[in-house]
């Protein structure tokens, strides 16, 4: 993680959802509709509303990525922010067809989410201290009973993976989610 900035903060869901909200009003005055997709902490905050903050914005710009990037930095210095709010730091794990809907139309944005599921899998291949917090998170919400079915669900999102065991380690803090 990058050393922390002194205008990093933690942003709540209303919060977010109010900078992403003046990141398209930017957009839309050039003329310009950007689209982004959450991934991270931020879905986390936005969709399973298991956390009640995320210190940025986990994005991958799938459209108009100097624009937003611009845009964002105006956003960022208007509230007193990090620049680094909103950043594509995800974006070598976030591929450009990862299941997604869309969570917010707004005025010069689309706001996609990946899917729950995918989260899961992004959660059990990071296997940090939040992301087990997180993935806990995420196995109640998907209503999930057993590590077999969190199993299957980080192979099937995994490329190469189907067929092939998962690293031991992974396996292991999957089995602990149900202990």
């Amino acid at each position: 993680m990058p050393s922390a900035h002194p205008l990093d903060r933690e942003l709540d869901a209303n919060e977010m959802l109010g900078l992403l909200r003046d990141v398209g009003l930017r957009l839309a005055a050039r003329n310009v509709h950007g689209e982004i997709l959450l991934a991270g902490g931020a879905v986390m905050v936005l969709v399973v509303a298991s956390r009640p903050s995320s210190v940025d914005v986990d994005v991958r710009y799938l459209t108009e990525r100097d624009a937003i990037i611009a845009a964002v930095k105006a956003v960022a210095v208007d509230r007193d922010l990090s620049p680094r709010w909103l950043n594509d730091a995800v974006a070598d794990f976030l591929p450009v067809d990862a299941p997604a809907s869309v969570l917010y139309e707004l005025v010069g944005l689309t706001v996609r989410a990946v899917t729950l599921e995918f989260m899961v899998r992004m959660k059990a291949w990071a296997g940090g201290p939040q992301d087990v917090a997180d993935l806990r998170a995420l196995v109640q919400k998907l209503s999930l009973t057993d590590s077999e079915q969190v199993l299957r669900i980080v192979e099937q999102h995994s490329p190469g993976s189907v067929g092939e065991s998962l690293p031991r380690d992974m396996q292991i803090m999957i089995e602990g989610l149900f202990d």
